[in-house]
């Protein structure tokens, strides 16, 4: 182990800082760009140095003061410490970044198609209307430590709806080890559901304990697998345009800002969809599909996951439009239709097979995509794949959908 005084070059994917020292670059936590530093360099992380921030010596302009007292321990909000100013150059600094080193974009080529930062216009304190937990040995809802296994007991968190935060310390105690989905909904209602499918709710008449902290929510959720109240929720995934319904396990964006600015973008992006072929790709609940529909497109939906599937049903029954919705996963052997506009909104792992999926599109007549990113580098992955398949990329938004943290996404549009 080593001690150091050094400067940090940058912040990387991750949210770590890039240090250098007399062996070469390493990595430290809870740093800002400038920052001087006293730092230990303690271990490799897959080939990578990583060092333990011991003080900070002379504070870079992008620092302040965080709001949490968990900083430094919690595996959550990393980037506290970073002014909103700094978060938000940082963000499109890990766009560019992922665009030229693993898109193999020319700087020149970034500048012309990547547009500013979209973010929030105030700090977004309170903004995640769901989360993922697991349970500590106590029974006690925890968030991870910071790059561990280790399990934070969370009794309130600042980073949560007021609703969803007022919940945390009113519930009793669960199976330890459990992972556990809560989010809360456009009429106050805290749904959420274990790894086992149990359906936990918090029932609509018990909202105002939730809000004054009071103790009638306890025994709600003592038996495995009852349920008491409704357990979908409404309004999450269209992000409070539809009252459309979901669960705590079915995909929606965690932020209304994040989940409203990605839909925008992609309704602007897909451009006059009215008549036209348009394939979705993980359509999940209907967050995309839905809109998309209102604008008259003729939507084939694919999405993997059965549960979103039948929320997808019921939400274009429930909202009159017609969608042809199937299960399939995507791969090398998903059948193609003729096409002339594909939105894909994939997970964190990207596009699986993208440069031959969309060569098949090419063929199949699509003339523009619309690529949601939630991850750069494997969008930039992605993005590559569309271009070697004679697409170009006209626009790419970054979006902030989660302030506090260095996660950015982004909605590019191409066309051929």
């Amino acid at each position: 182990m080593s001690r150091d005084v050094v400067v940090v070059d940058k912040l990387v994917p991750g949210g770590q800082g890039l240090c250098r020292d007399g062996e070469g670059v390493f990595f430290v936590d809870g740093v800002a760009a400038g920052d001087r530093i006293e730092v230990s360099v303690e271990r490799k992380r897959r080939g990578a140095r990583e060092g333990r921030l011991l003080a900070v010596l002379e504070p870079s302009a992008d620092r302040t003061l965080p709001d949490c007292g968990l900083v430094a321990v919690c595996g959550g909000c990393d980037w506290l410490h970073l002014t909103r100013a700094a978060q938000t150059r940082c963000k499109e600094e890990l766009v560019v970044d992922a665009l030229v080193r693993v898109g193999r974009f020319s700087p020149t080529e970034v500048t012309a198609f990547v547009r500013p930062l979209l973010a929030p216009p105030a700090p977004a304190d309170g903004a995640r209307r769901r989360a993922r937990f697991v349970v500590d040995d106590a029974g006690r809802l925890a968030f991870f430590a910071r790059r561990s296994h280790g399990r934070l007991a969370i009794a309130a968190c600042p980073a949560l709806d007021a609703r969803l935060s007022a919940t945390l310390s009113l519930l009793p105690p669960l199976r330890p080890g459990a992972v556990v989905r809560l989010a809360v909904d456009d009429d106050g209602i805290v749904a959420g559901v274990d790894d086992d499918d149990d359906v936990l709710v918090l029932a609509p008449h018990l909202r105002a304990a939730a809000a004054t902290g009071t103790s009638a929510l306890r025994g709600v959720l003592s038996a495995r697998g009852r349920s008491v109240g409704d357990p979908f929720l409404r309004g999450e995934i269209t992000a409070g345009w539809l009252p459309a319904r979901s669960d705590a396990l079915t995909f929606a964006q965690a932020t209304r800002f994040g989940g409203a600015a990605i839909r925008d973008a992609v309704i602007t992006g897909a451009g006059d969809v009215d008549g036209r072929r348009l394939l979705e790709l993980f359509a999940g609940a209907g967050h995309l599909t839905l809109p998309l529909a209102r604008a008259g497109a003729i939507i084939e939906a694919v999405e993997g996951d059965e549960r979103a599937l039948q929320h997808l049903g019921h939400n274009t029954a429930l909202f009159g439009v017609v969608v042809d919705a199937r299960r399939a996963f995507i791969d090398e052997h998903l059948r193609l239709r003729d096409v002339d506009v594909v939105v894909a909104d994939p997970p964190r792992t990207g596009i699986p097979g993208a440069a031959l999926l969309f060569r098949r599109l090419a063929e199949k007549g699509a003339v523009r995509l619309v690529l949601v990113s939630c991850d750069p580098a494997t969008g930039a992955r992605d993005l590559r794949g569309a271009v070697a398949a004679g697409f170009v990329v006209d626009a790419l938004t970054p979006i902030d959908a989660f302030p506090r943290t260095h996660h950015v996404e982004w909605v590019a549009v191409l066309s051929r």
